[in-house]
C-alpha cells in the first residue's frame, strides 16, 4: 500500500500554493454582459409547462403536462415510475431560490447546509444519506448534473440557479442510468435551451443589505439551423453578520457567473448543444459561530475567552449589555475568505438514425479552484487559523444509444469518468504558533462503466422497467503531510517520509448496480409502482493519513431498496404523488475512530463502520380549487436507525444519523388576482418550510443537537404589466425573523468546542423586469 520511495518530485510544485487565490476583479466586463444578456426568462404560460429538450432548437411544449428526463428521456413527470420532484425556472423565480443551496425550500425531504469551507460548498441530505467529507477522496452520496454533465465536487457547488429551466430531485439510490453512481439520490439541472426566435430579458433586484442583483439573457437565431443564448447575472450584499473586532461582514454575496449556450444542427437528424459556464464568487464566507465549550487540552488555556464568547453568542438581546444587543454578531481573530472560480464545457450531440433508434454522446470538462480562509474554533481566541486550498480538474463522456418503439423502449451505453488535482488544508494551532502544518492529497479518480436499460409494456397498462450498470472505479494518490520544514508522514517501521513528503497508494474496485420496477395504471390518470434498486458509492483512501497504520482504504458503501409509489392526475387540476421505501444499508462510510490492521493502535479516518436502515416516505400534493387559487404542499418523513456502529471498538449503534431531520414540510398557496388579461398577470404567494431537530455529529458528543425551525416567506408579482413586456415583484423571505442553525461542526470530543452557521435573518427586497 505504501513506499517510502517517493517518484513524486515533479508535483512538488503543485502542493505548494498560496493562501487564497488572486484576484481579477471584472465587474465592468460582467455588468455589460449581464445588460446586453439579461437574464432567466419567465415562463408566462401555466406553471407547470415545463420544457425539457436537451439539445436541438428547442420547440414550445404541446401541453401543460411536466415532462422529465429522470431516465435519459423525455417523459411524463406521472408516467415515470420513481419518486422525482420536479421545480420549473418560473417556480424556482417565486420560491426566491437562486442557487443549490436554498433548494430544500421546494424539495420534500431534501436539506441543503454549508459546510465548514462556506456557502459556496453546499453539503446535500435525502433520505437520510448526506456528505461527511468533501474531500476528492469521497464521493458524494448525491450527485449534481447539469445539462447531463456530473459535478463531483461540492467546491463551488452553489453556482448561480439563473436562465433555469428545471431542476429534478431524484430520490433513492442511482447509479443505472447516470454516469456516476449514488447512495442517496441525484439532481439534475436543466437551463434554458436556444431557440430559434430573437428574444431575451434582463431584471434586477434591491433589497435588504445593499443587495444589488442584475441578471439577463438574450436569444439570437443564426439562420434555420442555429441559434446562441448568453446569460448572465451580477450580484452584491452585503453580510449579515458583523464581527464585532474588525467590523466586517460574513455571509455576503459577491458573485459573477455567465453561460454561452449553442445550438446547431448542420444537417437534418444531427443537432448539437455547447454549453459554456463560468462562476467566479469572493466572499467574505460562511462563519461558524462557538456556541459550546468542554475543558480540553486545546480550550483551558483560553477557556475565559471562549467562555465570554459563547455567553454573547448566546444572549438575549433584551437581558444584556449593549455590547451583546445584535445576535448576528460575533468575534474572530482571522480575517475569513471564500474564493470560487469554477468553468465548464459540456459538449452534446445527437443523431436520429431513424427506424427509431438515435445515438447520443455528451462531453463534459469542469475546473474547480477554491481558496477558503475559516476560523474553525469562532472565537476571538486564537486556536486554529485554517486554509483549505481546491485545485480539481474533471472530464467526463457518455455515449448511448437509444432505442424508442410501441412496446419496447431500450437505452445502452459506455461512460468514461476522470478526475485529477489536489485538496489542501494548510494549519497553524495555538500550540505551535510558528509552525506551518500541510495536510492533503493530490489525486487521481477514474471509473469505467457499461450500462442497460429497457422498459417493456406488454399493455397500455402494465410495462416493466429493469436496468444494470456495471462500474470499476480506480483510485490513486499522494498523501501530503508536511509540519514546519519537516516531512509528517510515519512508515509503519517509524521511519519519516523524505521530502516532497508524498506518500503513494493506490486502489481499484469493482460493483453492479440495477434496478427493477413494476408499473400498472389503474386508469389513465392512476399510476402505481413497485421498484427495487442495488446501488453503490466508491470507496477510495484516506486524505489526511500521517502514519501508514491510518493510511487504511475503505470499501464501497452499498444498499439495497425497495419503494413502493403512486401518481394521480386529481380530476378537475392538481395532483398526488406519494412513496414509501425501505433501504438496507451495508459498508456505511463513517468519519471515526478504529483501529488499524496495520499497526493494531487506534488512528482516525474513513471507515466502513456501520450497516444500518432507513425507510420513511414523501407526498406532494397541488391542488386548484379555483382558476385564482393554486395550493400545494409535501411532506417527508425519515426514520434512519444504525444496527451496527463501532467507534474504535466501541458499539454506538443509538447515536441518531447527524443532518437528517426526521420530518421536513413544505408549503405554498398562490392566488391569481381576476384581472382582465390586457393589465397583466397579478399574484401573490405564501410559502412556509419547516424542518425539525437534528443530530450535530456522527458520534455522541456534548451539546449535540440542533434545533428545528420554521420559515415563512411571502412574494407577490404583476407580469406583463398593462400589456407590455415590464413585470414588477415584492418579497419578504424569513418573514418572522427565525433564528435558526442549519449546520454545526462538533469538536467536542477532541478539541472541546462546538460551532454553528447561522441561517439568514429576515430580508425583503424588490424586482423590476423586461422580457422582449
Amino acid at each position: 500500500m505504501g513506499s517510502k520511495t517517493n517518484n513524486g518530485n515533479h508535483r512538488e510544485k503543485e502542493i505548494i500554493m498560496p493562501v487564497a487565490l488572486r484576484s481579477r476583479r471584472r465587474l465592468l466586463a460582467c455588468t455589460a454582459m449581464a445588460v446586453a444578456a439579461a437574464i432567466a426568462p419567465h415562463d408566462l404560460r401555466a406553471q407547470d409547462a415545463v420544457q425539457t429538450q436537451p439539445s436541438g432548437i428547442a420547440e414550445e411544449p404541446a401541453s401543460d403536462a411536466i415532462v422529465v428526463t429522470a431516465r435519459r428521456r423525455e417523459e411524463k413527470l406521472q408516467d415515470v415510475p420513481m419518486s422525482v420532484s420536479v421545480q420549473s425556472g418560473e417556480s424556482l423565480v417565486r420560491a426566491n431560490v437562486d442557487g443549490l443551496a436554498s433548494l430544500g425550500k421546494v424539495t420534500p425531504g431534501l436539506t441543503v447546509t454549508p459546510s465548514s469551507r462556506g456557502g459556496n460548498t453546499p453539503n446535500f441530505v435525502l433520505r437520510g444519506q448526506r456528505t461527511i467529507d468533501i474531500s476528492i477522496v469521497l464521493d458524494p452520496v448525491i450527485v449534481t448534473y447539469y445539462n447531463d454533465m456530473p459535478y463531483m465536487r461540492a467546491q463551488g457547488l452553489n453556482a448561480a440557479l439563473f436562465d433555469i429551466q428545471n431542476v429534478q430531485v431524484l430520490r433513492g439510490p442511482q447509479g443505472t442510468l447516470f454516469g456516476r453512481n449514488s447512495t442517496g439520490g441525484a439532481v439534475l439541472v436543466t437551463t434554458r435551451p436556444a431557440v430559434d426566435r430573437f428574444e431575451g430579458n434582463v431584471a434586477l433586484t434591491l433589497g435588504s443589505y445593499d443587495q444589488r442583483k442584475l441578471e439577463g439573457a438574450i436569444n439570437i437565431p443564426l439562420g434555420s439551423r442555429a441559434a446562441i443564448r448568453l446569460a448572465g447575472v451580477v450580484n452584491r450584499r452585503d453580510g449579515y453578520v458583523r464581527n464585532r473586532l474588525n467590523g466586517e461582514r460574513y455571509y455576503d454575496v459577491h458573485y459573477d457567473a455567465q453561460r454561452l449556450t449553442f445550438n446547431w444542427e448542420p444537417v437534418d437528424r444531427l443537432e448539437n448543444t455547447l454549453y459554456v459556464n463560468r462562476y467566479d464568487a469572493r466572499e467574505h464566507g460562511a462563519f461558524a459561530q462557538i456556541f459550546g465549550v468542554l475543558p480540553t487540552p486545546t480550550t483551558l488555556p483560553v477557556s475565559d475567552i471562549l467562555q465570554t464568547n459563547v455567553e454573547a453568542n448566546l444572549a438575549h438581546p433584551l437581558t444584556v449589555a449593549s455590547d451583546y444587543v445584535e445576535p448576528l454578531r460575533i468575534r474572530s481573530d482571522l480575517p475569513v475568505r471564500e474564493i470560487t472560480r469554477t468553468y465548464d464545457i459540456n459538449n452534446t450531440t445527437t443523431l436520429d438514425l431513424g427506424g427509431g433508434i438515435s445515438l447520443k454522446n455528451i462531453f463534459g470538462f469542469r475546473h474547480v479552484k477554491t481558496s477558503s480562509v475559516f476560523d474553525l474554533d469562532g472565537s476571538s481566541a486564537y486556536i486554529f487559523r485554517h486554509v483549505g486550498l481546491t485545485d480539481i480538474d474533471q472530464y467526463s463522456d457518455e455515449f448511448q444509444v437509444i432505442g424508442t418503439g410501441t412496446k419496447f423502449d431500450w437505452i445502452v451505453g459506455l461512460f468514461y469518468f476522470q478526475e485529477k488535482g489536489s485538496d489542501i488544508s494548510n494549519q497553524v494551532q495555538a500550540t505551535s504558533p510558528t509552525i506551518f502544518r500541510q495536510s492533503g492529497i493530490i489525486a487521481k479518480n477514474t471509473s469505467y462503466s457499461a450500462f442497460a436499460s429497457a422498459t417493456y409494456r406488454f399493455s397500455e397498462a402494465l410495462s416493466l422497467s429493469a436496468g444494470a450498470r456495471f462500474t470499476r472505479d480506480e483510485r490513486e494518490n499522494d498523501g501530503v503531510q508536511r509540519v514546519g520544514d519537516e516531512c509528517g508522514f510515519r512508515y509503519a517501521d517509524g521511519t519519516v517520509a523524505t521530502p516532497p513528503c508524498l506518500f503513494h497508494q493506490k486502489v481499484s474496485f469493482e460493483e453492479p448496480s440495477w434496478s427493477v420496477s413494476l408499473n400498472y395504471k389503474v386508469q389513465p390518470d392512476l399510476l402505481v409502482y413497485a421498484a427495487h434498486r442495488h446501488g453503490y458509492r466508491s470507496g477510495g483512501l484516506q486524505s489526511r493519513a500521517t502514519t501508514e497504520a491510518a493510511a487504511v482504504p475503505f470499501r464501497p458503501e452499498k444498499v439495497n431498496d425497495i419503494e413502493l409509489g403512486v401518481k394521480y392526475d386529481l380530476p378537475g387540476g392538481g395532483r398526488v404523488n406519494a412513496d414509501i421505501y425501505h433501504a438496507w444499508y451495508s459498508n456505511v462510510q463513517r468519519q471515526i475512530a478504529f483501529y488499524s490492521p496495520v499497526s493494531s493502535t487506534l488512528v482516525s479516518g474513513i471507515l466502513n463502520a456501520a450497516t444500518s436502515k432507513i425507510s420513511g416516505g414523501e407526498i406532494e400534493v397541488l391542488l386548484k380549487p379555483a382558476t385564482w387559487l393554486d395550493l400545494s404542499g409535501s411532506a417527508a418523513y425519515v426514520h434512519a436507525r444504525y444496527t451496527k456502529f463501532l467507534n474504535g471498538g466501541v458499539d454506538i449503534s443509538d447515536t441518531p444519523y447527524a443532518f437528517v431531520p426526521k420530518w421536513t414540510l413544505n408549503g405554498e398557496a398562490t392566488i391569481h388576482v381576476p384581472v382582465a388579461d390586457h393589465i397583466g398577470d397579478i399574484s401573490a404567494a405564501a410559502s412556509v418550510r419547516y424542518q425539525s431537530k437534528v443530530y450535530n455529529s456522527d458520534t455522541p458528543q456534548a451539546f449535540g443537537w440542533l434545533p428545528g425551525f420554521t420559515l415563512v416567506d411571502l412574494r407577490a408579482d404583476w407580469r406583463g404589466i398593462m400589456g407590455t413586456g415590464f413585470e414588477a415583484g415584492v418579497f419578504v423571505t424569513n418573514l418572522f425573523d427565525e433564528r435558526y442553525y442549519p449546520f454545526a461542526n462538533n469538536f467536542t470530543g477532541s478539541t472541546g468546542f462546538v460551532t454553528r452557521s447561522i441561517g439568514a435573518p429576515r430580508m425583503a427586497g424588490v424586482k423590476l423586469g423586461y422580457e422582449f
